[in-house]
Formats: C-alpha cells, sequence, structure tokens
C-alpha cells in the first residue's frame, strides 16, 4: 500500500510538473529577425507595408498584415533559397508577417499607384505607386492583386494615404 501511495504521488508530481504524456513544452521564444514584430497601427502616425487582405472605403475598414520588404538576394539568403530561384533576381520581395490587423480608414483617404502600369508613376526606389487614382481603379488594382501589396500611412490610428507597390 505505501509503494502504491509512492508511485501516485511520484505520477502526481510527473503530471504537475509536464511530464509523461502530452505534446512536449514548446522551446523558449527567441527573437527572430525574419519576421519583426507588428506595429501598433491604430495608436500611432504610421507609414508601413502591409498586404491589403480587404479595403473599404465606404465601411471606413481595412485588414492588412505589415510585411518586410527585401531585396531579391536578402530574401534568398534569408531563407535559404537557391540563388537560382526567380525571386533572387527580383529587385523587392514582400514577406509577410502572418499576422492580420483590422485598420480604420480615414473619410479622406489619399489612393497613389499606376494607371495603366505607367512606369512614370513608380518610385523607383520604393517601387511606391506615386500618382493619384480613383477609388474604382484602386479597388480593381487590389483585387486583381489580393493580397495587394501596399504602403500605408497612418494616422491617430487611421490609414490617411494608401501606395500601391509594384513589385517586378
Amino acid at each position: 500500500m505505501r509503494g502504491t501511495a509512492a508511485v501516485g504521488a511520484a505520477l502526481c508530481v510527473l503530471v504537475a510538473l509536464g511530464g509523461c504524456g502530452g505534446d512536449p513544452a514548446p522551446p523558449a521564444a527567441r527573437p527572430s529577425s525574419a519576421s519583426p514584430a507588428a506595429p501598433d497601427l491604430t495608436a500611432a502616425n504610421t507609414r508601413v507595408t502591409v498586404r491589403l487582405w480587404y479595403f473599404n472605403v465606404r465601411e471606413r475598414s481595412a485588414v492588412v498584415e505589415p510585411t518586410s520588404l527585401l531585396t531579391g538576394a536578402q530574401y534568398c539568403a534569408r531563407y535559404a533559397i537557391p540563388s537560382s530561384d526567380d525571386a533572387c533576381r527580383r529587385k523587392l520581395v514582400a514577406t509577410g508577417s502572418n499576422v492580420k490587423l483590422t485598420v480604420p480608414i480615414s473619410g479622406k483617404v489619399r489612393r497613389l499607384g499606376f494607371p495603366d502600369l505607367d512606369l512614370s508613376c513608380v518610385d523607383e526606389a520604393t517601387a511606391e505607386g506615386t500618382c493619384k487614382i480613383t477609388e474604382s481603379d484602386f479597388n480593381t488594382w487590389a483585387t486583381m492583386n489580393s493580397p495587394a501589396p501596399a504602403r500605408i500611412t497612418t494616422e491617430k490610428g487611421a490609414i490617411v494615404e494608401v501606395a500601391a507597390l509594384l513589385l517586378l
């Protein structure tokens, strides 16, 4: 009887400490340079690169995924992709964070893009569209490229500008 009680007590300790059965505890989280922390878009004035999953001015709501823009070479080095891969030759590659945020849209949002792929409307350094475009043209571009790469600017937590990115 005494042996059974000791075994029972030992089992209780093992279970309490997470031993025996179940999934092992995950390793301690370590900071990763692969995916930066998501910016707090609702509490500050920010300018951030995102993937647009949803953008509706009438409902004043957007769903965005913060991203990092890397050169093709940086992207392939970071993710150990062979240099022969097409992505390695691209000027810029957007990498997602797997974090989606709902952000309000200002009633007077400014939309920038590159109508009819007019390259004179693309900033060569940032790949951002620089020409004002209509809501209809922006929505068509965003729908055709969903999740669409863009750079958003927020003020007081609401999107006041969205620039389409041309990633070639």
